[in-house]
């Protein structure tokens, strides 16, 4: 919420800014031109030099005043949108605490939801008073879910005689400090109920060297917005720049709920981000041609393997690598192999052709894997086992307290 917030934040003070500036500009317009009319009364009695310097003016004047008018038709459908946005996000924050307001009691206890409670009406407080701000007014549909006052849990018993349960699969923030840590990382935003305990237990289940590497690493580790906007790509940003610092941008909602497997995404971007920690952020330890030429001939290996099956072999193949658990090795596959084979996932071809791509991916597939992915690690060293030899060395490398910059070779 505290990212949506900032950005509407943001919207709003540069549209605010923007209609400010041609407000004074309009004015100032007005004011310059003003003494073009005292010339009407005398437009014939000047010469003909003298009018066309006069028109040409007029004629500036009117294609600044157009110019004008045009930015400011702009900046308030800007306005429109930016409340427009707002009201929408009041709405579903007004939804969430209606949700939580008719819960009665739920199994992480009162106090939780209490919290909840007043984390959800603080959050709409401040999106309001940026609706105020713009002069403009709540929406119906944002009022109207948010008008019942107060935040205690007995309340609920005022709104119906039998509380309304969550409906199943539901997901529950539970508001967390701006500086929370899950296993030692750093993360803002809020996270769904029971995420914390399934990244734990991913944890607890990963392999130990690769363990050891995310202990090693996790204080430094940065999640930005792990409310990330849903359906926008998952990333870890290298190279931070204003409103967007260096770490990982994801959505802990959908990665509760990811079908590759619950937190996926989150050991998958930090493993990004530990190949570039590694190395004091001065490129990717991964970044080697040995093991970009390790995977290429990984990748060939299958597709040979592949291509002596026969039909009923490849098609049996070709459904197993294309289930969801198997969408590392599908992404790899397909680059290692130009697109000749593959499952349900992958990157561009375009992606692919970017310098160091394949070794970021590769590392970043292999540690998610490592860190409590059950089958895609047997999957992975199985079928990339050369690559993932190497992988193993560069975590061999990272073991002690020294930070390697290049792979060994």
């Amino acid at each position: 919420m505290g990212q949506r917030y900032e950005k509407s934040k943001k919207n709003v003070s540069e549209n605010k800014k923007t209609l400010e500036r041609l407000h004074s500009d309009k004015d100032t317009l007005q004011n310059e031109y003003a003494p073009l009319s005292l010339l009407d009364s005398i437009q014939s009695m000047l010469d003909d030099e003298a009018s066309d310097a006069v028109q040409g003016v007029r004629a500036v004047g009117e294609l600044e005043s157009q110019r004008i008018e045009s930015e400011t038709d702009t900046a308030e459908e800007e306005k429109k949108q930016i409340t427009g946005e707002i009201n929408s996000e009041i709405a579903k924050l007004n939804a969430g605490l209606e949700k939580i307001r008719r819960s009665g009691s739920i199994e992480f206890g009162r106090k939780a939801v209490e919290q909840s409670s007043q984390e959800y009406k603080k959050q709409i407080d401040k999106f309001k008073s940026l609706i105020s701000e713009m002069g403009e007014h709540v929406s119906d549909a944002g009022v109207s879910a948010g008008s019942i006052e107060g935040t205690g849990i007995a309340e609920a018993d005022n709104i119906s005689d039998t509380p309304l349960p969550f409906n199943e699969g539901d997901t529950i923030l539970i508001p967390h400090n701006e500086n929370d840590t899950v296993l030692g990382v750093h993360i803002q935003g809020l996270l769904p109920e029971q995420y914390k305990s399934v990244i734990s237990s991913r944890y607890e289940m990963s392999e130990p060297r690769v363990r050891n590497v995310f202990d090693r690493f996790s204080s430094t580790l940065e999640v930005q917005d792990a409310e990330y906007s849903p359906g926008q790509t998952p990333h870890y940003s290298p190279v931070g720049y204003p409103g967007h610092p260096r770490g990982v941008y994801y959505n802990a909602t959908e990665d509760m709920n990811n079908p590759r497997g619950q937190g996926s995404t989150y050991f998958h971007e930090l493993g990004h981000m530990i190949d570039h920690a590694s190395t004091g952020y001065q490129g990717n330890l991964s970044n080697s041609y040995d093991f970009a030429n390790a995977l290429i001939a990984d990748g060939q290996n299958v597709l040979s393997m592949y291509s002596s099956m026969s039909p009923e072999q490849q098609s049996n193949f070709s459904n197993y690598i294309h289930q969801d658990f198997a969408h590392s090795f599908s992404d790899l596959i397909d680059a290692t192999t130009n697109g000749q084979l593959y499952g349900s996932y992958g990157h561009s071809r375009e992606y692919w052709q970017r310098d160091g791509n394949l070794q970021a991916e590769a590392f970043a597939h292999f540690f998610e894997a490592s860190m409590g992915g059950g089958q895609k690690m047997e999957l992975l060293s199985n079928l990339f086992p050369t690559s993932f030899g190497m992988f193993s060395d560069m975590i061999d490398s990272l073991q002690d307290n020294t930070m390697v910059k290049t792979l060994r070779r």
